[in-house]
C-alpha cells in the first residue's frame, strides 16, 4: 500500500501518516475489543475471527481504501529536501515524552505482579520499545540535517564517486548481518525487539570506505523523497535538468558504481559514460553473501522486495544490455562480492572477487583506477 500511495502522487511522509493511522485504529480496536468484550466463553477459532474482521480489518479499511479514490497527482519535487516538521519546538519537546511513558509503563509492571503476574512481560516489552521512539526521532532529524551535495564537495576536495541506481531499487538490500555488526553503517536505531539479522543498502554498507579510499559518494536524489536516504550526498534536479547534472558530476567524478539493473535512465547514464570514454572509472558490483543467510532471510528478503515491487533484473540480461551499449567481455557468473572494472576500449576487468567487507569492495577499485591513471 505504501508504495501505492508514492505512485498516486503522495509524499513519503503523507503515505506514512496514512498507514500510520490505520495501524494505530486496529490497535485502539484490539485494545477496546480487550477491555469491553467478554469473549471468556467464546470459541478461540470465534474469538480470533473476531479480533481480526471486526476490530482490525472495520477501521483499517475506509483508512487503506480512501487513497484510491485520490487522482493522481506529480509529487516530484526538486531542490532542496525540507522538514520543517522535524526541526520545529514541538518535535524538541516532545522526545522526552517516550521516557517519562517508559517510566510509568515500568511503574505499571511492577505493579502488576501484584494483581496480573500473567501481564508483567507484555507491559515491559511494550515500556522497553517506547524507548526507541526518541531515538528514531533522532534518525528522522539526522536525515534531515545530511549536507547537501554542493557542501559536501565544497568541504572536500577530492573527486566525488557518483553512486548510480534506479530510484524504485535504491532501498534494495545489499548486505543482511548480524544487528550489533549492521549498526555501524546506519543511525536508524535497533532495538531489543529488532529481529537478530537487518540489512543495509549498498550505499549505507560502502559510503564510509568509498569515502575515505578514494572520495565522498554522492548521487542525483529521488524527486519524491521527503528525507535524503542514508549513504550518498545528493542533490536534487528537476525532470528537465538531471541530464545536464549528471553531465556536471560525471566529469568531475573519480569513478562510478553501478549494481544490476534495467531502469531506461540507469541505461542511459551507461551509454554516456561509454561514449564519453570514462568507461575506465566504471565499476560493478554484485552483492556480496550475506553474513546472516538463514532460510528464514531469504524469504524475508524475497518478501520486502516484493512489498517495495523491486524486481530484480537477471545478471545475464542485463549483460546483454551493456553489450549493445559497446561493453564487451563481462564475465557471465561474476559470483558474490565482484567487482568489475572496464579498460580503454570497454572490456571488462575482474578487479575482485568474494568480496564482503566495505574494504573488500573498495580496495580493487583503488587498484584499477591507479593502473588506467
Amino acid at each position: 500500500m505504501y508504495y501505492h500511495l508514492l505512485r498516486k502522487g503522495f509524499r513519503r511522509s503523507t503515505a506514512k501518516i496514512i498507514l500510520s493511522v490505520a495501524l494505530a485504529l486496529g490497535i485502539c480496536g484490539v485494545i477496546v475489543s480487550v477491555v469491553t468484550v467478554r469473549t471468556e466463553t467464546w470459541p478461540e477459532t470465534a474469538e480470533n475471527v473476531y479480533v481480526l474482521v471486526l476490530v482490525i480489518v472495520v477501521p483499517v479499511v475506509p483508512v487503506t481504501l480512501l487513497p484510491w479514490l485520490r487522482p493522481p497527482r506529480n509529487a516530484r519535487r526538486p531542490g532542496a529536501r525540507q522538514a520543517r516538521f522535524l526541526a520545529s519546538p514541538v518535535v524538541r519537546r516532545a522526545k522526552p515524552v517516550p521516557y517519562v511513558l517508559a517510566v510509568l509503563g515500568y511503574l505499571t509492571a511492577a505493579g502488576s505482579l501484584w494483581w496480573a503476574p500473567e501481564d508483567f512481560p507484555r507491559i515491559v516489552q511494550v515500556s522497553t520499545s517506547l524507548l526507541a521512539m526518541p531515538a528514531f526521532i533522532s534518525y528522522l532529524q539526522h536525515r534531515a540535517t545530511a549536507p547537501e551535495l554542493a557542501h559536501v564537495l565544497g568541504r572536500d576536495p577530492r573527486s566525488p564517486v557518483l553512486y548510480l541506481r534506479a530510484f524504485h531499487e535504491e532501498s534494495d538490500a545489499f548486505m543482511w548481518g548480524p544487528k550489533d555488526e549492521m549498526q555501524r553503517y546506519t543511525e536508524l536505531p535497533f532495538t531489543a525487539q529488532t529481529w537478530p539479522s537487518v540489512c543495509v543498502t549498498a550505499e549505507q554498507y560502502l559510503a564510509g570506505a568509498v569515502e575515505h579510499r578514494i572520495g565522498p559518494l554522492v548521487a542525483l536524489g529521488n524527486p519524491v523523497d521527503t528525507l535524503a536516504p542514508e549513504g550518498a550526498a545528493r542533490s536534487y534536479p528537476g525532470d528537465d535538468d538531471w541530464q545536464a547534472h549528471f553531465f556536471a558530476l560525471a566529469r568531475e567524478s573519480a569513478a562510478f558504481l553501478m549494481s544490476a539493473s534495467r531502469s531506461a535512465n540507469v541505461l542511459d547514464e551507461a551509454r554516456w559514460i561509454r561514449r564519453n570514454g570514462w568507461q575506465e572509472r566504471l565499476f560493478l558490483l554484485t552483492e556480496p553473501t550475506p553474513k546472516a543467510n538463514t532460510i528464514l532471510r531469504r524469504w524475508v528478503a524475497a518478501l520486502v522486495r516484493r512489498t517495495k515491487g523491486i524486481r530484480r533484473v537477471s545478471w545475464t540480461d542485463f549483460i546483454d544490455e551493456l553489450d549493445r551499449l559497446g561493453y564487451r567481455g563481462m564475465p557471465r557468473r561474476p559470483g558474490p562480492g565482484s567487482v568489475i572494472g572496464f579498460d580503454s576500449v570497454g572490456r571488462a576487468v575482474l578487479c575482485g572477487r568474494r568480496a564482503v567487507e566495505p574494504d573488500e569492495f573498495v580496495a580493487p577499485m583503488v587498484a584499477h583506477l591507479a593502473s588506467v591513471r
